[in-house]
């Protein structure tokens, strides 16, 4: 079974910025890799996906069994 994953207005927020931020901060490196912002999308959506096929094996948030929250580790 698959469940629908939804992102808060503020998570959604919070993704575009950190994404700007991991952009621009390679291309203002001398030694930048455009790469980087790019796996970091990755990551997220292989997290979505194991959120979406195993929700309950993440913490819940607040007082809804429904919401979920998952720690996506990438880089430092």
């Amino acid at each position: 079974m698959k469940y629908t994953v939804k992102f808060s207005e503020a998570a959604a927020i919070d993704l575009e910025q950190l994404f700007d931020f991991a952009l621009q901060r390679e291309l203002d490196s001398e030694t930048g890799d455009l790469d980087i912002p790019d796996r970091a999308v990755q990551a997220i959506k292989d997290g979505m996906a194991f959120l979406a096929s195993s929700p309950f094996a993440c913490r819940k948030v607040g007082s809804s069994s429904l919401i979920r929250e998952l720690i996506i580790p990438f880089g430092r």
